[in-house]
C-alpha cells in the first residue's frame, strides 16, 4: 500500500475524530468552510453543516472503511497507524457495515 495514503488517512481520520471530535462538531465549526469546497464556499452555515452531515458524512466513513478494507485484506503492518499505535483507532471503521 501507498504510505502516503496511510499516511492521508491517518491525519484526516484525527483531525475530524480527536481534533473536532466527530463530524458533527466539524460541521458547525467556523473551520468547516475550508473543508467543504464539494458543499460550495457559498452557502449558509446551516447548509454547510448539512452538506457535511449527509453526502460529507457517507463520503468520508466510505473512504476510510474502505481504506481498512485493504489495510485489513493485505494483512498491512508497517504503516503509521501500526508505528504509532493507532490500529484501534480503526475500528470504527472496520466494524460498520
Amino acid at each position: 500500500m501507498n504510505k502516503q495514503a496511510s499516511k492521508q488517512a491517518m491525519i484526516v481520520g484525527l483531525w475530524v475524530e480527536v481534533g473536532f471530535e466527530g463530524l458533527k462538531n466539524l460541521a458547525v465549526h467556523p473551520a468547516s468552510k475550508n473543508w467543504t469546497s464539494g458543499v460550495g464556499h457559498f452557502v449558509t452555515d446551516e447548509e454547510r453543516a448539512n452538506g457535511i452531515m449527509n453526502g460529507g458524512k457517507i463520503f468520508y466513513n466510505k473512504v476510510l472503511r474502505e481504506f481498512v478494507k485493504f489495510r485489513d485484506s493485505h494483512n498491512i503492518t508497517d504503516d503509521c497507524f501500526t508505528q504509532h499505535g493507532l490500529e484501534d483507532f480503526l475500528g470504527k471503521w472496520r466494524d460498520t457495515p
